[in-house]
């Protein structure tokens, strides 16, 4: 697919907060655009190795699970994410291989960068 416009966005749901009227306009001039998510992955991380500020956006999701992991918590985010893209009619891309900022760090020396 030839896009006319590429968004960079860097969380799930940046491009759709800061540039969601001019993706929406575009749009709706046939105008192809992609949204390019590019921290969209989830690490395979217990509980326990999260940062603080993963654990209380985990509590924030409990309405998934009582439990939620990481995975439930970016699946959940994705989904909001393709839904947003789908009503401003761009295609969404996802790279997957780079971790959401709230599971950046090493958490095996318990060290976390948000």
């Amino acid at each position: 697919m030839k896009y006319n416009h590429i968004y960079l966005s860097p969380h799930y749901d940046d491009a759709a907060l800061s540039c969601g009227g001019s993706i929406h306009k575009q749009t709706k001039q046939q105008e192809p655009v992609a949204v390019i998510t590019i921290f969209a992955g989830a690490p395979d991380l217990p509980n326990a190795a999260l940062s603080k500020l993963a654990q209380a956006v985990h509590k924030e999701f409990t309405f998934l699970n009582p439990n939620p992991s990481p995975q439930d918590i970016v699946a959940a985010r994705r989904q909001e994410n393709e839904q947003a893209m789908l009503f401003l009619g761009a295609d969404s891309i996802c790279l997957e291989q780079f971790h959401d900022s709230i599971y950046r760090g090493i958490p095996g020396q318990n060290i976390f960068f948000y």
